[in-house]
């Protein structure tokens, strides 16, 4: 983590990173995506965060930007990083009465925050799941990962795919598969369902596999399930243009606000070979609002 200090050593600005292993060309490189960048609103003139920035950025080949928001986009354009565009940013309203109740309340009270129990959805979905995967499982998502011919795109094994969705201290997932009658995983899911502006949002991260089972099969399974649980809106970011389909076809509209999407690297001639590129949700998005606030 990188922190800015004003003179009087208070903290006025930080920036966290994520390292994910990706596979670039056939060669596996560890990326960090910048995963929090926050400078107080009056210090931001000052430019304490472009030094943030330019710290985080200065001891790596490359540097993942995801969900950059209209405030900090411009910065990363002025810097020259490399922008990737064609990625469907989407929200689809799943509970309309709950949504403008909690958005009322919200108004007059300040929300605390609260845990979805991702356990909630397994009763109402017509697909396999689980929140704990097992081990033999996460081997077989591995596979599926290797299926991914994109050139640049996270490098995803057994070990990566636990520490990042299912580790017993990390925000909560949960795991939708789809089989083949003779029981071999042809496809999966990974969501989980975080707590924002007083709602609950379902966020689907990463999906494994077959796209068309996704539109089949896992995708409007995870849609119904979470209606019927209670979650009130569903935000998804989708990079694969198939999947983008998927979840504009169960109602997801893009978003006015797109956010940007960037990568920099140290040396300006790669940004060549990063141009076809698979930027999932998952290479960014911890998740950490699915955590329960200590009270």
């Amino acid at each position: 983590m990188r922190v800015a200090l004003d003179e009087q050593q208070r903290v006025i600005g930080i920036a966290d990173r994520l390292f994910l292993p990706w596979m670039v060309h056939g060669t596996v490189e560890r990326i960090p995506a910048l995963i929090d960048l926050s400078v107080r609103e009056e210090q931001r003139s000052g430019g304490a965060g472009v030094r943030l920035i330019l710290s985080a950025s200065s001891d790596v080949p490359h540097l993942f930007v995801n969900g950059s928001n209209a405030n900090s986009a411009p910065v990363f354009r002025g810097l020259r990083y490399q922008e990737l565009t064609g990625g469907f940013w989407g929200r689809k309203v799943l509970s309309p009465l709950g949504t403008a109740w909690k958005l009322a309340r919200q108004r007059l009270v300040a929300a605390q925050s609260s845990r979805f129990d991702l356990s909630r959805l397994i009763p109402y979905l017509d697909a396999e799941a689980t929140c704990s995967p097992k081990s033999a499982v996460l081997d077989e998502l591995a596979t599926l990962a290797t299926l991914d011919a994109t050139p640049v795109r996270p490098h995803w094994t057994t070990d990566t795919l636990r520490w990042r969705f299912f580790h017993p201290e990390g925000p909560p997932h949960i795991l939708l598969t789809d089989r083949s009658p003779s029981g071999v995983l042809q496809h999966a899911l990974i969501a989980t369902v975080g707590y924002q502006r007083g709602l609950h949002v379902l966020r689907p991260l990463l999906h494994l596999g077959d796209p068309a089972r996704l539109r089949l099969h896992t995708a409007p399974a995870l849609v119904r399930a979470a209606t019927r649980a209670g979650v009130h809106v569903m935000a998804v970011f989708a990079w694969d243009t198939t999947e983008a389909q998927v979840w504009r076809s169960l109602g997801c509209r893009a978003r006015k606000d797109v956010p940007g999407t960037f990568f920099q690297h140290k040396r300006r001639s790669d940004a060549e070979r990063f141009t076809h590129a698979s930027v999932p949700a998952a290479a960014s998005d911890l998740g950490f609002d699915a955590i329960a606030a200590q009270r």
